[in-house]
């Protein structure tokens, strides 16, 4: 399984309903800083930078790195977060990923939204 750092910014208050954003392809979790503002004193709202975008890091990788990998090391992050059950919204290729995430792990959301680009 691939190892990664990832870079993740949370706000809002930890008792509030929990909302996971994951952006599209060459995005980063700064594209959902505008509505997470207006969000966030209603919400507790995380946002990540997806493996190969921003700041998050791949320390190791293995021959079988795919999607499954990097799903169930978002689901360890939301874990070590204590950050389940949430609601998941992905962008683009995040929403591939939440997708893939929803369907695999349904137990750790409450909900999910997928949205394309115009």
């Amino acid at each position: 399984m691939k190892q990664y750092q990832f870079s993740y910014k949370l706000w809002g208050h930890r008792n509030h309903p929990k909302v996971f954003f994951l952006h599209g392809f060459l995005g980063s979790w700064a594209d959902f800083k505008t509505i997470i503002e207006i969000l966030d004193d209603r919400f507790c709202c995380l946002a990540v930078d997806l493996p190969g975008h921003g700041q998050t890091k791949i320390l190791e990788t293995s021959p079988n790195d795919g999607i499954n990998e990097t799903a169930e090391s978002l689901i360890a992050l939301l874990k070590y977060l204590d950050f389940t059950p949430c609601h998941l919204i992905g962008y683009s290729m995040g929403g591939r990923l939440a997708l893939y995430l929803a369907c695999h792990f349904p137990k750790q959301f409450k909900s999910f939204i997928l949205t394309n680009p115009r």
